[in-house]
């Protein structure tokens, strides 16, 4: 799978300068992968979101689940889900992901900041 297909990847492949990358898709499905990115997902929020605990259950069988989805492309984002919280003097529009999404986010995001420093075509700048 070419990562030039999904608008984020193209972001970031122009964003940083890379002319041509693949995602390995065996390795961001892989369940140390998932796992990781499960831990980083739910970095303190167990306390308070309410699809955590459950998922958190059944953990090893939830994310070989999620595995096989990514592997055979039927895993699909979910649009989440939008209200309003009134903080700081000001409403604000929150926007949530279910588990499963930000479990295959932030293990793409392990994946990619692995790419960006292992190749050394990517200039890296401070910001």
């Amino acid at each position: 799978m070419e990562a030039t297909h999904n608008s984020v990847a193209t972001y970031i492949l122009k964003h940083y300068g890379m002319k041509k990358t693949f995602v390995d898709i065996k390795e961001v499905a892989s369940f140390n992968s998932l796992y990781n990115g499960y831990m980083r997902a739910t970095e303190g929020k167990k306390k308070y979101r309410k699809d955590v605990k459950p998922y958190e259950q059944n953990l090893s069988v939830n994310l070989k689940n999620l595995s096989r989805k990514l592997l055979n492309e039927s895993w699909k984002p979910s649009e989440g889900h939008t209200f309003m919280l009134f903080t700081e003097g000001k409403w604000r529009e929150i926007n949530t992901q279910p588990i499963e999404d930000r479990i295959v986010h932030q293990s793409l995001v392990y994946y990619w900041g692995t790419i960006l420093e292992n190749d050394s075509s990517v200039e890296h700048t401070e910001v």
